[in-house]
């Protein structure tokens, strides 16, 4: 297999990058990235025209829930699910010692029209876990799972079932 060309590249934002996610339907681009910044606006959204980045990137919240004191949020894996107009993501909080927070799954809706968040973002609770690092979606099924772990334990899998 051929080594990528890189085409182009833009630098459009000083956020470090964690994850990123494309619509095609949309023509956007959503990006996740980290900080310690009590807003937790890390969810950075570009769009997309002829697959270069134009205009600047909006920014939204990685959760609902305010930040602990001295601590950093990171959206660690960001989806996107063009037909349910849905974008997922799991974000982490990390500090010296970690909160004992399980709501890490957030899910925005996504206008109809523009793909752009719509409303307050939800969080959910990932029993048992306090720090998740991967969502997907089953390709047919209204299905997203969620690859999650207990921080301070081996590694586990938690499955959430969207419908």
């Amino acid at each position: 297999m051929p080594a990528p060309l890189l085409v182009s590249a833009k630098h459009f934002c000083d956020a470090p990058i964690h994850s990123a996610a494309v619509s095609a339907a949309f023509g956007r681009l959503y990006i996740g990235s980290r900080s310690d910044d009590e807003r937790r606006l890390n969810l950075l959204v570009a769009t997309l025209d002829g697959g270069r980045i134009v205009g600047r990137e909006r920014r939204y919240p990685d959760s609902p829930l305010p930040l602990p004191p001295s601590t950093i949020s990171a959206i660690e894996s960001v989806i996107v699910h063009d037909e349910l107009r849905k974008l997922f993501l799991v974000a982490s909080l990390r500090a010296a010692s970690p909160p004992a927070e399980e709501r890490l799954l957030t899910v925005y809706d996504l206008d109809p029209a523009t793909g752009e968040p719509r409303g307050e973002p939800r969080a959910y609770r990932l029993p048992g876990f306090n720090f998740a690092y991967a969502v997907a979606r089953h390709p047919v099924k209204p299905v997203v799972y969620v690859g999650a772990r207990f921080r301070r334990s081996a590694a586990s899998r938690s499955t959430i079932w969207i419908l």
